[in-house]
């Protein structure tokens, strides 16, 4: 009876905490897709890191120097994560990996990410380093990996070889690429209102395909390299825009069958990422060396984004459901933050790193 006395003493005292862990909230983390470093010139009288270039009678350059000896500026290749509510970037994959891209699986039931480097697709997997290569030595270089909007098991993977497709969620694949004019293709969007609709950027043009990657078609900017492409989410039958390089960004307004120049106050721009849209929301277009143009909703005129030049180059823009906040992936100043929609920026580390996408989710995304 005495001990019966002590047992249900004990969870009295245990039973709040257990249910405090049971019903505490997970910090969600930002996770970055990071190729490496950017590259470092130095000469007699400058110092170049990436886009940035410092002449020998800055101030800043014996800091700078001295950081990028002490390996403060550069970071490795790889998958990188922080908790939101602070900064404290860990690399979570292989060391030194080539990583431009990644997508989220749902194949077994719970989201996981899928990472595309240099060597091929990876995913989580439970060994001592965390992750399994799911593709042989023909696809490397990987520029995108999407997963189809319809189907949880097939995924899609661009290269500087061409287009791979798995439908069997990465377990076997085949290359797709007939009709394709351009082998070089930079990105690939599934059409979430389409089914089997599918549009990639390659080096000489936008192609669509409406058999889910069986064939592809030329169906505008030919001769234009495509570097990304986005579709408002609640319009139909659908604005898509296309971000080129050296040619600007163009726009369809009658769901992706014809496409035209937008004005956004310059020309001769490179776009290289494209995000926003719907309920009214801003549209965000990144850009080389000239930060961000946007548009504040459907409709309305794009323009340039005061201020955002001191970003560089952006490879990846992420909106939050507060459309206020936004975090950006620039060539070599590492993640930027801005909580007041683009007024001001604040770094959020890996400073020096080019970082080519970002997503926040949760820990468990890339656990096995």
């Amino acid at each position: 009876m005495q001990k019966l006395r002590w047992f249900c003493f004990a969870a009295f005292l245990f039973l709040p905490a257990i249910a405090l862990a049971q019903n505490s909230p997970v910090i969600e983390r930002l996770y970055a897709a990071v190729v490496g470093p950017s590259p470092i010139t130095i000469s007699a009288t400058k110092l170049a890191l990436g886009s940035r270039t410092l002449d020998g009678d800055q101030p800043n350059l014996v800091k700078t120097l001295r950081e990028y000896i002490d390996r403060k500026l550069t970071f490795p290749g790889g998958l990188y994560a922080t908790p939101l509510d602070s900064i404290r970037w860990q690399n979570a994959s292989w060391p030194n990996l080539t990583l431009r891209t990644f997508t989220m699986s749902m194949a077994a039931g719970q989201p996981k990410l899928l990472l595309g480097a240099d060597n091929g697709v990876l995913r989580p997997f439970a060994n001592p380093t965390g992750w399994q290569l799911v593709t042989d030595w023909q696809i490397s270089q990987i520029m995108a990996l999407e997963r189809d909007p319809f189907d949880n098991q097939t995924l899609y993977v661009c290269t500087a070889n061409g287009i791979f497709i798995s439908r069997d969620s990465g377990a076997t694949w085949s290359s797709s690429n007939e009709g394709l004019g351009n082998l070089f293709v930079s990105c690939l969007f599934p059409d979430p209102k389409t089914k089997n609709r599918l549009l990639a950027g390659t080096e000489n043009g936008l192609y669509h395909s409406l058999n889910g990657g069986r064939s592809w078609q030329l169906l505008a900017l030919a001769g234009f390299p495509v570097r990304a492409i986005w579709r408002e989410p609640e319009s139909w039958p659908g604005i898509f825009w296309v971000g080129t390089e050296r040619h600007g960004l163009h726009e369809s307004i009658d769901g992706g069958q014809t496409f035209a120049p937008v004005p956004i106050g310059e020309t001769g721009v490179s776009i290289y990422a494209l995000a926003g849209g719907g309920s009214n929301r801003p549209i965000y277009a990144g850009s080389y060396q000239r930060g961000i143009f946007f548009a504040p909703s459907v409709g309305q005129n794009w323009q340039h984004m005061p201020g955002s030049e001191r970003l560089g180059s952006v490879l990846a823009v992420l909106p939050v459901q507060n459309i206020k906040t936004l975090y950006v992936g620039t060539y070599d100043r590492g993640v930027m933050l801005s909580r007041n929609g683009g007024q001001t920026w604040q770094a959020f580390g890996l400073v020096g790193a080019q970082v080519r996408q970002l997503v926040i989710g949760e820990p468990s995304w890339i656990t096995p």
